[in-house]
Formats: structure tokens, C-alpha cells, sequence
């Protein structure tokens, strides 16, 4: 018996007490790793291509000097190999004659790829550099990518060189076979690869709260750990007296998740792949799952283990960070004018709904020598909040607020730049280096109040939030309420930096409450609940929200999701008038588009039995300082009720304009 255990970490995870046992639970035989020679029998190469962000890269690039290193880690599936990795150049003024040059982690040349020849009328060229010869160290591939002009004298003395690198793609190959043995994870340390893009989590069709709690714990766990890789995870049906369910293979894998027998975590054999079984009884099923909240599976290196202790699940909050901690310290080297961009998730924090911050800013540069000239100018949000002549000192040392609903979600901080030596700018003249000190400071306080639409989350919801279920509906209540609460889950947790804890509570229980909550109810068990959203139920009709003359009668019903806040917190409800089916397109127009939750602005998504799910504001979207017009207005409406009337559509129209226009001047 080995005793583990977690100290206190800021906004992650709280003091832990696990004791895991390295003696094998389950009676049915483990998988074994074949010898990989076996494997490459016959073997047949194949192609993958992934794009960037499916692989957690950035949608681009940005070189903005000659010869300064942007390294790039790139996850490589499990049993395959980086082959290449491609894209677009783009340069928006010319650069001159120049390469972009890609070299391993330990320096060796790798490839390149020329710079577009803008006086040619090359603005974008495509790339496509072989890799082959990259290092790959725990799961990944590391690149070190660096731009080599030709014309060293134009690279320092022209404007600001800027070249993007976008529509990043890395092409893999891998080994198989119908007739070779495949090599499967045999450990619970081995089972989740380096790159994992889908899980299916297997659980009873009346799941029980045990294994809600374990399904909804799992999905936030494993969407923090491989953040910003995007993993989807399927709840899929399977009796608890079931055989083991098909095993996932390459990027995917296969959990169980049952509410009975010993407790325990092991890896076992489906007969054609490696299946994650969790299982115990009440908390302690829940507590398995604590083993990937906390990472400590990786010190599992047998085919099963078992927690069986888990302390409370308390999440630390913060109110100061450091830009170390943040992320956002950065530097640049300028002469005549650039810009620094840097920036935070508020969600670092783990506290529910800052409301401001103060800023410590720190940074340390060349000293400006007399009759020289330069500059530094600060925006947050649009708005100067500092600016100063940079002198001999070599150092800012500021403070400055940021306040509003920019708190939501990300600050973004811009640096201009600006350095003009006297002596004008020879092959000879130095650029001034500027650095952001690690140690700036980012001191955040609350605000009182609960705050509506999309762009609240995730930091409205941190860092616990109740989860509840309709239990007197049957598919609210089973297997498909507990899907769609899951990805509602793994999408906010996609958008945060510290852990999301969801907490089950019955469906009273929440109503009555101060803390933010997921809600998983039909609109009438929610007005039944005196929950007042912003589509909510009137006999049968849909009603909307502080505009009582106007009634909508859509033959159907409409499913919504809908993030409004309700007193001093922020509930999130997946809701339906009609069919728990029309929830459906609306979760997928919610993820879709590439950044999910992230881009989405307003209160409510909204879908008719036409399937098209339509982004709506009915009463906010979003805090003050991150407001922006909806991707539709009421206009969408006209479109989900496919079978509505012409007559009652005109009205509902007409309405909403009005109330859109009441809602941009209060903006304004």
C-alpha cells in the first residue's frame, strides 16, 4: 500500500489524502503489449493529417524579428510518427529574400521553407516542411521555428518584419495491420496517449448519482489535462451487469463507469483493445475519479489501482498572480515602432465573478540615451491606461485599473512601442529590448450580483457549481440528460484555466441556492422550480423574457440553452418546450465553429424541429465591457419555428426589434 499525497496548490486542487493499491482488481485478464517487431509484420503505412487546433496549436504564428525562436510542441499520437508539418506563409509587406527555418529540440537542422516574394506578387505561398527527423520526448514533437533574412542590414533598419505562419497542419504515419498484433495500453499509466481527441464513457441507462458524479468529474478532468488539445466525450448506454464494451483506438478510448462491486481503477481487455473500468460503490466510485483530477495515475504502473481515500474536494481561490504564473509575461526588441501583445484568462483565479483588477505593471528595457526616443503606450479594452517616456532608468514600474465586464473572460493588454535613435538606423544600430517583468502583478476583486450571457462564463460558474437533473423526466433524468450536462461541462472547462468543480444536487435543492448551477429540466419543471429564465414556459408557450406581450405558440416546441443570471449567481439551463431531442443541434451549434464556448455572445441558442439552432440576446450578452453584437438578431426567430404562423412570426418580430433597440441604447 502506497499512501499519496497532494499539497495545496492555488485555484487546482485541494489537500488530498489518496492511498492507492498496486495489486490487480479485476479478475479478467489484463491487455499485454505484443513486441513491437511482431506489429510491423505486413504492416501498411498510413497517412493521417491533423490541423492545428484539433492537435492544441494556435491558429497562427506570428514573426514579428528576424532570428528570434517561436517553439512549437506538437503531440504525436500514440504508435505513429511526425512526417511533416504544413501551411501558409503569409507576409503582409515585403520582407526581402529569406527563409523560415525549422530545427529539432537539440538543434538539428530539420528543413525550411522561403519566404513569399512580395515585389514578385507573393503574398501567401504554401509550405510544406519534412520533420521526419524531430525529436519526439513524452508523447510530443518539439520545433523550433526562426526566421533567416538574407539582407541583415533591411531586417533591422525597415519597418516591423512580420510574417504568419497559418493553417498549421502536422501529416503523421502509422503502422498496421490486420494480421499483426497491435500494442495496446496495459497500465493505467499507459492508457490515455499524449494526444487524446474523443472518449467514450460507458454507464448505465439510469445512471445513478454516483456515476453522474463519476461521468462529470472524468469529463472536466480530462479536458483540463489535455487543454488546449479539444477532446469530446460521449456518454454512451451499457448495463452494469454488461460484457466490457469495444476499446477506442489510436487518439480515442473506452471508459466504464459502474455503480458497483469493489472500488478501483484497471485497464482490462475488451478482446481487441485495452477498456478504463471504474467502479465502487456511491463515493467510492466517485473517488477513482480523483486519481486523473490529481494526475497521480501516471504512478500507476500496473494494470489497476485503487483510491481508497479521497479528502474533501476543496478548490483555492486567489485574488494576486504574478504574469509568471499567468502566462503573460513577454518581450520584443523594436526600432521605430512595434507592438507587445500580452494578456490573461481571469478564470487563472478560480474565483467566481471578478469584477476589476489592478494591475502591477513591471518591465525592464535599454537605457535611452540622451536625444534618443521612445515610448511606451498601454491599452486594455480599447482604452489607454498608461503611457510614458522611456529614459535612461531602464524601467516602467506602473499600476493601473482594469475594470468592467472585460473581467469575464480574457484581458488583453497592447504595448505600442516606439524607438528612434538619434543617429538614425545604420546596419550597426541595436534595436532597445523590452521585457515584461514575471513578477507584474494582477490583483482582482469581486463584483455583487449574478451576470447573464455566454461571455460571463467560465468565471460566473467558478469555482464549484451545482449540477441537477429533472428527475421526474425520464430522459432529463437518464442517460441523455446526463450527456448533454456533460458536454455542457467539458465546454466551460474547455474555456478555463483553473479546475471546474461540478456538485450534484437535487433539483430543490438548486432553486433555493446562492450558487451557480447547470440546470438539466424542461421549461415548465423550471418555472414550476421559480426559475425565471429568459425563454421560460407559459401553458404550453414560450415566453419571453421582459417582453410579457410577446407569446410564441411553435408547434414542436423549442430546446435552448440559456446562461442568465438569477440573484447574486449565474445558472446555466439546457432546457426544452417540446422533444429533448431538439437539444441537440443547439449543444452542436454551441461547439461548433472552432473555439466553442469561447466565440459565443448572448444569452440563449435556440432550436425549432427544423434543426437550426439560432444565437439569440434577450437580456444581456454578456458584461459591459465585452458587449458585441449578436451573430443574429430577433430576425432568427422568424427561422425556428419553421411551423409557426405567418401572423404570429410578424409580431414576435416586431417585438424583439424593439427590445434590441432598447438593449443597444442601454449598451451605448
Amino acid at each position: 500500500m502506497v499512501a499519496f499525497g497532494c499539497r495545496r496548490i492555488m485555484t487546482a486542487f485541494c489537500a488530498v489524502g489518496l492511498a492507492v493499491s498496486m495489486a490487480a482488481v479485476w479478475s479478467p485478464s489484463t491487455a499485454s503489449a505484443q513486441p513491437e517487431e511482431s506489429a510491423e509484420q505486413d504492416a501498411v503505412v498510413e497517412t493521417t493529417v491533423m490541423s492545428g487546433p484539433a492537435l492544441g496549436l494556435a491558429s497562427e504564428i506570428v514573426f514579428d524579428a528576424a532570428d528570434v525562436e517561436q517553439t512549437v510542441r506538437i503531440p504525436v499520437p500514440s504508435g505513429s510518427s511526425i512526417v511533416a508539418l504544413t501551411g501558409q506563409l503569409r507576409a503582409p509587406i515585403e520582407l526581402g529574400r529569406g527563409y523560415l527555418e525549422v530545427t529539432s529540440s537539440d538543434g538539428r537542422f530539420l528543413g525550411s521553407a522561403d519566404i513569399p516574394d512580395v515585389e514578385a506578387g507573393q503574398r501567401v505561398t504554401p509550405f510544406s516542411i519534412d520533420v521526419t527527423g524531430a525529436r519526439v520526448d513524452g508523447g510530443a514533437a518539439t520545433l523550433r521555428m526562426s526566421v533567416r533574412p538574407f539582407d541583415r542590414a533591411r531586417a533591422v533598419c525597415s519597418p516591423a518584419q512580420r510574417l504568419v505562419a497559418a493553417d498549421l497542419a502536422a501529416s503523421f504515419t502509422a503502422a498496421s495491420s490486420t494480421t499483426a498484433d497491435q500494442v495496446f495500453p496495459a497500465t493505467v499509466q499507459q492508457f490515455f496517449p499524449s494526444l487524446l481527441t474523443g472518449v467514450d464513457v460507458f454507464v448505465d441507462p439510469a445512471p445513478t448519482n454516483a456515476e453522474r458524479q463519476g461521468v462529470l468529474n472524468l469529463a472536466a478532468a480530462l479536458v483540463r489535462r489535455y487543454d488546449p488539445i479539444p477532446v469530446q466525450v460521449f456518454v454512451r448506454p451499457l448495463d452494469r451487469s454488461a460484457p466490457i464494451p469495444p476499446a477506442g483506438s489510436g487518439s480515442t478510448r473506452s471508459v466504464v463507469v459502474r455503480d458497483r462491486g469493489e472500488p478501483g481503477a484497471g485497464v482490462v481487455d475488451s478482446g481487441g483493445g485495452s477498456v478504463l473500468v471504474l467502479s465502487g460503490t456511491d463515493s467510492s466510485l466517485v473517488d477513482q475519479v480523483g486519481l486523473f483530477s490529481t494526475g497521480l495515475d501516471q504512478l500507476i504502473q500496473t494494470s489497476a489501482g485503487r483510491v481508497s481515500e479521497l479528502g474533501s474536494d476543496v478548490v483555492l481561490g486567489t485574488d494576486t498572480l504574478t504574469f509568471e504564473q499567468l502566462g503573460a509575461a513577454a518581450s520584443t526588441s523594436v526600432l521605430g515602432s512595434d507592438q507587445l501583445f500580452s494578456g490573461f484568462d481571469a478564470s487563472s483565479f478560480g474565483l467566481a465573478q471578478p469584477g476589476s483588477a489592478e494591475i502591477h505593471l513591471m518591465a525592464d528595457y535599454t537605457p535611452v540615451a540622451d536625444g534618443d526616443n521612445a515610448t511606451v503606450t498601454i491599452s486594455a479594452g480599447g482604452s489607454v491606461v498608461h503611457s510614458q517616456e522611456l529614459d535612461s532608468s531602464g524601467r516602467v514600474d506602473t499600476t493601473f485599473p482594469i475594470t468592467g465586464g472585460a473581467m469575464a473572460r480574457t484581458v488583453g493588454l497592447n504595448l505600442a512601442l516606439t524607438y528612434s535613435p538619434q543617429a538614425g538606423c545604420t546596419p550597426f544600430t541595436a534595436p532597445m529590448q523590452f521585457a515584461i517583468s514575471p513578477n507584474s502583478t494582477v490583483t482582482v476583486s469581486g463584483r455583487s450580483g449574478g451576470v447573464g450571457g455566454f461571455r460571463s462564463l467560465p468565471t460566473s460558474m467558478m469555482p464549484t457549481f451545482q449540477v441537477a437533473f429533472d428527475e421526474q423526466d425520464p430522459e432529463a433524468g437518464g442517460l441523455l440528460g446526463l450527456a448533454y450536462a456533460t458536454r455542457a461541462v467539458a465546454s466551460m472547462q474547455a474555456m478555463a484555466s483553473a479546475p471546474l468543480r461540478p456538485m450534484l444536487a437535487p433539483m430543490d435543492q438548486v432553486a433555493g441556492a446562492g450558487m451557480g448551477a447547470l440546470l438539466v429540466a424542461d421549461a415548465e419543471s423550471l418555472a414550476a422550480a421559480g426559475i425565471s429564465a429568459p425563454l421560460s414556459d407559459d401553458d404550453g408557450a414560450v415566453n419571453v423574457a421582459e417582453s410579457r406581450e410577446v407569446t410564441l405558440n411553435v408547434d414542436g416546441g423549442i430546446g435552448s440553452l440559456q446562461v442568465f443570471a438569477d440573484g447574486d449567481r449565474t445558472l446555466v439551463a439546457v432546457t426544452t418546450t417540446g422533444a429533448w431531442s431538439l437539444v441537440g443541434p443547439v449543444l452542436d451549434r454551441a461547439d461548433g465553429g472552432g473555439l466553442g464556448w469561447s466565440e459565443l455572445s448572448g444569452d440563449v441558442i435556440a432550436a425549432g424541429v427544423g434543426g437550426v439552432a439560432v444565437p439569440l440576446t434577450v437580456l444581456s450578452n454578456g458584461p459591459a465591457g465585452s458587449i458585441s453584437s449578436p451573430d443574429r438578431g430577433w430576425s432568427g426567430w422568424i427561422w425556428i419555428g419553421a411551423a409557426s404562423v405567418l401572423v404570429a412570426a410578424a409580431v414576435v418580430a416586431v417585438g424583439f426589434w424593439s427590445n434590441r433597440r432598447r438593449t443597444r441604447g442601454a449598451s451605448r
